[in-house]
C-alpha cells in the first residue's frame, strides 16, 4: 500500500497473509516496502484459506453463505451435469 504523500516509489508497505502451517494459525504481515523489515504482524486464531487474496466482499451482511454451503451447491452442479451426460451417453 503506497504511504499517502509518498515520493518515492517504495514509500509505504507490503501486506501479506501468512500460514504457520505447524500451528494452524494465520497471521497478516506488514513490511515496509523500502527495506523489507517487518513493521507489525496480525494474528488470527486459525488459518486463513489460500483464495482469500483474490476474494472480494460487497457486504458483510451475514446473509452469505459460508464456504462449506459452497462447496456443496458446487458439488451438487458438478453431479447434476455428470448425471447429464450420462444420460446423453
Amino acid at each position: 500500500m503506497a504511504e499517502p504523500g509518498g515520493e518515492s516509489e517504495d514509500a509505504g508497505v507490503l501486506l501479506s497473509v501468512v500460514l504457520d502451517a505447524g500451528a494452524e494459525r494465520s497471521f497478516l504481515l506488514v513490511l515496509d516496502a523500502g527495506d523489507l523489515s517487518e513493521l507489525a504482524r496480525a494474528e488470527v486464531p486459525h488459518h486463513i484459506p489460500f483464495g482469500f487474496h483474490g476474494q472480494f466482499a460487497t457486504g458483510l451482511s451475514g446473509e452469505g453463505k459460508n464456504d462449506e454451503e459452497e462447496e456443496e451447491e458446487e458439488e451438487e452442479k458438478e453431479d447434476a451435469a455428470v448425471a447429464v451426460v450420462s444420460t446423453r451417453l
